[in-house]
């Protein structure tokens, strides 16, 4: 009777023991996974986006009078005046010089880079809606349907939009990842993926264009 007493007590202390073992080992378990999806975050390079990377070319249908497109649409610049080129719907024609990208995206993640072929002038990219205006003047803001980077010509000073932006160094190769349906579109310094500006949590709806605009500059696509 002793040894059955014995024993059960035995089995008893044995459960008692899983049961903390098990108590204990639960969040330890929990912590390592969690603690493992933190370092997985935190190495996850920028570089990742460039997975991402896709041919952008320049619509001439888009481009304002006063900028002289390349053969294949892959460079830009200011044209001494304005060109006698058709006024159609598709046209930017006000005082923004602008041009958009002739593939529009309406969902998916997508990387393209912008070569900036000369130092302190003035430039803007980044996306814009199919339904910006383009024979009134653009209204720089998301409301406007632009979400977009640009540096000032007259004092240099580099804003998103509104926000002003303090870059380490002024970026010569312009990084843009537009993420539809994460609802981002961030924009480097692609030479050191410094992150200059993410514009995050939008509801895009559109169909969204590359969009770039000169003042006195010269762009190459990447």
């Amino acid at each position: 009777m002793g040894d059955e007493e014995s024993k059960r007590e035995n089995d008893a202390d044995r459960r008692r023991r899983s049961r903390e073992c098990k108590m204990f080992q639960g969040p330890e378990s929990e912590m390592k996974k969690r603690k493992e999806k933190e370092v997985m975050i935190t190495l996850k390079p920028e570089e990742e986006v460039k997975k991402y990377k896709v041919m952008v070319t320049l619509d001439p249908d888009t481009a304002h009078p006063g900028l002289l497109l390349s053969e294949g649409g892959r460079r830009v610049i200011r044209a001494d005046g304005p060109q006698p080129l058709p006024d159609t719907p598709k046209r930017f024609t006000a005082y923004d010089l602008c041009v958009l990208g002739s593939e529009g995206f309406t969902s998916g993640r997508h990387y393209w880079e912008v070569q900036l072929l000369q130092e302190g002038m003035g430039w803007t990219a980044g996306v814009a809606a199919e339904s910006v205006e383009r024979k009134r003047g653009i209204t720089w803001s998301p409301e406007g349907g632009v979400w977009a980077v640009e540096r000032e010509w007259l004092d240099g000073q580099y804003l998103a939009l509104t926000s002003p932006l303090t870059p380490r160094e002024e970026p010569l190769k312009l990084g843009v990842y537009l993420d539809y349906e994460g609802g981002r579109l961030s924009l480097y310094n692609a030479d050191s993926m410094e992150l200059l500006y993410t514009f995050s949590r939008v509801h895009f709806t559109h169909r969204l264009f590359p969009i770039f605009c000169l003042w006195c500059a010269e762009l190459r696509l990447v």
